[in-house]
């Protein structure tokens, strides 16, 4: 009797949401899907010594789990969660009604009455912004703070702890204590996690792979123009081409996750499947006896007769050393990422068992099935985060004649290899790399990328040792995943907002000018401008008052809107004008309440024209503002009530008629917390030499 050999491998990855310069987490999603993803995962496999499987670990993960497990890294959303309601400020408050529902509607909020309650009191009042914080009764936030930490807490976990149960049952009315208890429970997870998977490589029932350092999309690091061996779209000017970054992440990476697990490493996981033939010395060089992509590359790189072709390793040969390749049955694969989740656990089980049965008995050999998906977000669809389904998938697996769990190591040597003469170009979404490189905003990210890159490779060897990570960080695939076409623009922004850190803190650790093109949003030009042409010309004194309410009547008006994505939290600036005369530009910006908390925030004024950009800087501290530009133009400015700015247009390089596109940012602590507007630009149009005569008014 042949047998099937099953191979699992779950990947797990995630970018580098820390800010190195000033060593905060911008995001918590290393938290909180270590949490309730990466324990649970590990703690399904101690049930039973035969279950088998294989888990992807980039190095880049690793680095962020272990600063939570041994440095006790923290980040906003732990920060607020640990504040009493009472010293929340206003932003706080805007913030946890913004983002603490972020978990599955249907699977978990909709079933707890008092949590819903409170999505549905706050989605009810959103048009009432200004009213929308003191809505809420301090003990409603210290309820969200609470539900929102005890459901990214592993569902067996919850059932099975006696003091977690306790406040399922509850649902509402917690107390600081409740909320101390689960904070506590969440750090015992984070502990123990990796010390799990530690265990399970001892015991030989998984085997840890790896990726590039910063999960880089390989091929388009040798070379973006090899993209034009997959799809037929337009590409950056000038290709971006950095062999010598991805071989140090490659080596580099190896290394720190075989020093994570106290393991060799054999296998890895191409960052998102992408693979071509330029890669595979590289791989080979550094070390890796396995590789895995999606089934597209096979049957690009040749001629398949039978679907059972797909289930076995291949190998390629460079110099006598052979790299084995798997191919992911994509349809399986997509079953369990995609479509289980909707059917009852006991089904979908009996319908995986049923798809591998039918690929064993088609054959008359032992084959190996790949079966390679995200490790983290599909379980959010699924019953009670997939425990039932992934519980009895794997019990019936071991159990069923025929069929039997390995590593993919494990399968080298278990089925016969076949030769491949060459590696078609390609990723594991659609056999091409269009997710990452092709449209606009793909394009002009790799333009800052190389831009920021040939800097660096200027800096002095101490230097570019300080600013390495940051750039080798904003390599990472990630932030292109978000560019193009995609619909969730808030999250966009928050990572067009975390790539371009990256790229500004090469700058920043080295003490350098940051360029005024990384200090613009990549998404921008896709974003209809918001008119702001005033009515007609204004010359306001420069006092930081509005003493004469003529001064400013005919300037335009703009009042920022409140909330936003994670990045964007409030509303510092209360009211925008803006005017112009001849020769000056003219800007008032009336301070929030929310804002007269704030002892030191800056404030950007962000300008750009058809070829100069404008980027002007005001750090308040306490009562006293102070402002500077990166050019040296002759700027005016006064703070008192209002905040008055002017400096002449033409000496900023701009021109008259010139069209001009505006945005500004709020910081605090170097973190973006307000951006106006929120999307897109303010739009203006400079006058010209004709300005006054068709403009008059009586």
């Amino acid at each position: 009797m042949n047998k099937l050999y099953i191979a699992f491998l779950w990947h797990f990855h995630q970018p580098i949401y820390k800010d190195y310069y000033t060593d905060k987490y911008l995001l918590p999603w290393v938290r909180l899907h270590l949490i309730k993803n990466y324990y649970f995962m590990a703690y399904l496999l101690t049930v039973g010594d035969r279950i088998k499987v294989t888990f992807n670990f980039t190095p880049s993960l690793l680095e962020q789990i272990n600063d939570y497990v041994e440095h006790n890294a923290s980040d906003y959303y732990l920060e607020l969660s640990n504040k009493s309601p009472i010293e929340l400020s206003q932003e706080d408050k805007l913030f946890i009604l913004n983002n603490f529902f972020s978990l599955n509607q249907e699977r978990v909020i909709n079933k707890n009455s008092h949590y819903l309650y409170l999505q549905q009191k706050k989605e009810s009042l959103k048009d009432r912004l200004n009213n929308l914080t003191e809505s809420f009764s301090e003990q409603e936030y210290l309820d969200l703070q609470v539900l929102f930490n005890l459901y990214w807490l592993p569902p067996d976990y919850l059932s099975n702890d006696p003091q977690l149960a306790k406040l399922l049952k509850k649902k509402s009315r917690f107390t600081e204590q409740d909320k101390e208890t689960v904070l506590n429970k969440q750090k015992e997870i984070i502990k123990k996690t990796l010390p799990m998977y530690k265990a399970l490589v001892k015991n030989n029932q998984i085997e840890i792979i790896t990726s590039p350092y910063y999960h880089p999309i390989m091929p388009l690091m040798i070379d973006t123009n090899l993209a034009k061996k997959c799809q037929d779209t337009p590409l950056p000017e000038i290709p971006f081409r950095a062999t010598k970054d991805l071989e140090e992440q490659l080596v580099v990476g190896k290394k720190y996750a075989e020093e994570s697990f106290n393991c060799s490493i054999f296998g890895l996981w191409p960052s998102e499947g992408a693979v071509s033939q330029e890669i595979v010395p590289l791989v080979i060089k550094s070390g890796f006896n396995w590789m895995a992509s999606d089934e597209a590359i096979l049957y690009k790189s040749k001629k398949i007769e039978h679907r059972n072709d797909l289930y076995r390793p291949y190998f390629l040969e460079n110099e006598e050393k052979r790299l084995h390749i798997f191919f992911r049955d994509r349809i399986i694969s997509d079953l369990i990422g995609f479509t289980y989740s909707g059917i009852d656990s006991t089904i979908a089980v009996k319908e995986f068992i049923k798809r591998a049965n039918f690929i064993r008995q088609s054959a008359n050999e032992d084959l190996i099935l790949s079966v390679i998906l995200d490790g983290e977000n599909a379980w959010d669809s699924y019953e009670n985060s997939g425990f039932p389904f992934l519980s009895n998938l794997y019990r019936s697996l071991i159990n069923e004649e025929g069929l039997e769990l390995c590593t993919f190591s494990e399968a080298i040597n278990k089925v016969e290899s076949q030769k491949l003469n060459g590696l078609a170009s390609g990723s594991w979404v659609g056999g091409d790399f269009r997710l990452w490189i092709g449209k606009n905003e793909d394009n002009t990210s790799y333009d800052y990328l190389r831009q920021v890159r040939n800097d660096y490779l200027e800096l002095s060897p101490t230097e570019k040792e300080k600013a390495k990570k940051s750039l080798f960080a904003a390599e990472g695939s990630d932030w292109n995943w978000w560019y193009g076409d995609e619909d969730n623009r808030d999250t966009l922004r928050n990572f067009d907002y975390i790539y371009r850190t990256h790229l500004m803190n090469v700058y920043k650790l080295t003490n350098t000018k940051i360029p005024e093109y990384l200090k613009q949003p990549i998404i921008e030009e896709d974003c209809t401008p918001c008119n702001l042409e005033p009515q007609g010309m204004i010359n306001p004194t420069i006092d930081g008052v509005t003493s004469n309410y003529f001064e400013w009547y005919n300037a335009s008006y703009f009042k920022p809107e409140i909330g936003g994505g994670v990045i964007a939290l409030s509303n510092f600036i209360d009211k925008l004008y803006f005017g112009f005369d001849n020769q000056n530009v003219y800007f008032l910006l009336k301070p929030s309440e929310n804002s007269k908390h704030i002892n030191e925030y800056i404030i950007e004024l962000n300008l750009k024209g058809s070829s100069e950009i404008l980027s002007l800087t005001f750090k308040k501290t306490y009562n006293q503002v102070l402002g500077w530009s990166a050019k040296n133009i002759p700027l005016t400015f006064q703070y008192d009530k209002v905040l008055e700015i002017s400096f002449p247009f033409k000496d900023a390089g701009f021109i008259m008629g010139e069209s001009l596109l505006l945005h500004i940012n709020i910081l605090i602590e170097e973190k973006l917390v307000s951006r106006i507007p929120k999307t897109g630009h303010l739009s203006f149009t400079l006058p010209d030499e004709h300005y006054s005569q068709k403009n008059w008014e009586v």
